[in-house]
């Protein structure tokens, strides 16, 4: 699913302003966008998990960036910031061929 992120929320729609960027703030603005897109519902409607690879980074919940950096660079160039590579979470990793 794209990135919807805090510059979709219902602040930008309602004012044009971004909002917030703190946590409590944009997990609140993540269940809405879920509910106003109706996303919800086609998760729940194919028993699909939802995934926030924001809240999986936060909580330290990823994969070994060195894992990563190998994989990809054995098929494409060097990433432009080696910071990505410690951002997959792992259940993300898990699901990979799925």
């Amino acid at each position: 699913m794209e990135s919807y992120g805090w510059s979709r929320t219902k602040d930008m729609l309602e004012t044009g302003k971004l909002g917030s960027k703190k946590r409590g703030y944009l997990r609140k603005r993540a269940k809405w966008f879920l509910e106003y897109s109706g996303v919800d519902k086609i998760l729940c409607k194919y028993d699909v998990d939802f995934l926030n690879i924001s809240e999986e980074n936060w909580a330290k919940r990823t994969i070994d960036p060195d894992l990563i950096k190998n994989h990809i660079e054995s098929i494409y160039s060097p990433v432009a910031d080696p910071d990505f590579y410690s951002w997959v979470p792992a259940r993300l990793y898990q699901m990979r061929g799925g």
